[in-house]
Order: C-alpha cells, then structure tokens, then sequence
C-alpha cells in the first residue's frame, strides 16, 4: 500500500540514474571513479527492484502482488532486451565448415588476425555490450567490449583445446587463423568466417551466419576527450543491462554460437 501510494521508489531509481550516470562520466575524475567502483556494480539491479516492487503495489492480494513482483523483475530486468532474451532463447545456430588440410596443434599459442569491422558479433545479446574497468589514464572508468556477450570471445574459448593462448597475428607464424566478420546490409546481424592457415594458404574454413551485431563497436571512445553519443550509449546499455536479472537470464541461455558444429571443425582441422 505505501509503495501504491508514494512516488518515493521510482524517484529514488530516476536519482541514482543520475548519480550512475554522472560518476561513471571521465569528468567526476578519480573521486567520481571511486564512488563508482562501489555502488556503480549495484544501482542497475537496485533500479529494477525498486520499480518492480513499486508497481507490485498496484496489485492486490499477496499472490498476486508477488506474482506481479516477478514478472516485473524479468520484463524491468530485460527491458529493451526482451526481444534478444526471446531470439536468443528461440535461435538454432547452425554453420558450416570444410576441412582441405589438417594444421599442427600449437604448444605455446594460436596465431590469430582479425579483419576489424565497426561492430561486435554478440554470443549472447540478452547482456550488455560493454563492460567497465579501471583506466590509470584519465583515473576514471573506461568502457572495453563484454567478454560474456561477445561471439569472438566464446569463439576463440572454444580453441583453448588447441593451444593455452591466442595472440595477435604474426606474419611469420606458419599456422594461423584468419577471423572474419561480414555484417549484412542492416547491420543487424552478422556472417563469422574462421579460417586456418598453412604454408600453402587457406586449409580449413568455419562459417556461422546470422550471428547478431552491434553496429557501432561498443568500446568504442576517444583517445583524448569524451565522445559524448559513445558515452550515453555505452552508460545506458550498462544502465539498462548489466543488472543481475539480465546477467542470469543472458548467461543461462544457450548461445548463439554452433558450439557442436565447432567442436567438430576443431576435431577435422587439427591434427591430433
């Protein structure tokens, strides 16, 4: 009943969007950085649980209004992300891959070159794009792409059988993987083409289509200064996104990846 009648919960989530907002920002320096680092990792999930027990308030009977609390959870906790949820939950990745030569399998490292596109292929489109850290350059925090979302990094997870590591290409290495992204015309979605080197050129080829894309690189910002639409964009998918609501819900469906399909490309394309 109170929460029915008083506007406190929602005004509470609008300001700590704003103090989110603001000591996120380069400009608060390290002070805004520090304070940050220590409600910064709680104010998205805050946010949703104060609106969604606000708007349970709105219900009557306990069943009901618990009831109506849950699904408030999951629809605040996705929000612009419940479409993504909903694909990601429906998707049935599927690729295909041919194999001409088998390659050694590394002892120290995977040698891999990447054709750089202004995007981000997403394994997983239900968790945000970015992710923050620490930056000792401006003593404030940074965006970096989010490594539990990106298709590169799950894809490249998936090699850790062949080799502990994987470096940048290096033109001299014998055996090495080519990874290619091709967005289609949209920019809604992506083709991802791994391909495996040897002396004698292209030996084995893994291509998944239809892999979802973020058109505009989700780390993306300026050596120097602030690009401000990078950062609003950035602030508002952590904002959004990166609550616990969507963390476990993103994490517990499967992703897009054709993780058997790669298994099997993996098991034809090196040798044993």
């Amino acid at each position: 009943m109170i929460a029915r009648r008083s506007f406190s919960l929602p005004v509470t989530a609008l300001l700590s969007a704003v103090a989110f907002w603001g000591t996120l920002h380069p400009a608060t320096g390290m002070g805004g950085g520090v304070i940050f680092l220590l409600s910064g990792w709680l104010i998205p999930t805050a946010m949703v649980v104060m609106l969604a027990v606000w708007l349970a308030g709105f219900v009557t009977g306990r069943l009901a209004r618990m009831g109506a609390f849950l699904a408030g959870l999951v629809v605040l906790g996705l929000n612009t992300h419940l479409p993504a949820a909903i694909g990601q939950m429906t998707a049935r990745p599927e690729a295909t891959w041919w194999v001409d030569r088998k390659i050694p399998r590394s002892k120290d490292a995977i040698y891999y070159t990447t054709k750089f596109v202004d995007g981000m292929p997403l394994d997983r489109p239900t968790l945000a794009a970015v992710d923050w850290g620490a930056s000792e350059r401006c003593m404030c925090i940074r965006f970096q792409a989010n490594q539990s979302s990106s298709y590169r990094h799950a894809l490249l997870a998936g090699f850790q059988s062949i080799a502990p590591a994987q470096m940048m290409g290096n033109a001299n290495h014998p055996y090495f993987l080519t990874y290619t992204v091709e967005p289609t015309s949209d920019g809604h979605s992506a083709a991802i083409t791994v391909e495996t080197h040897d002396q004698h050129g292209v030996a084995a080829t893994f291509r998944q289509p239809n892999v979802p894309f973020v058109p505009i690189a989700a780390w993306s910002q300026p050596v120097d200064g602030v690009d401000t639409p990078a950062f609003n964009r950035n602030a508002v998918d952590l904002l959004l996104h990166d609550n616990w609501i969507a963390q476990g819900i993103g994490k517990w469906l499967p992703g897009y990846l054709a993780r058997m399909q790669l298994d099997a490309f993996i098991v034809a394309a090196f040798e044993p």
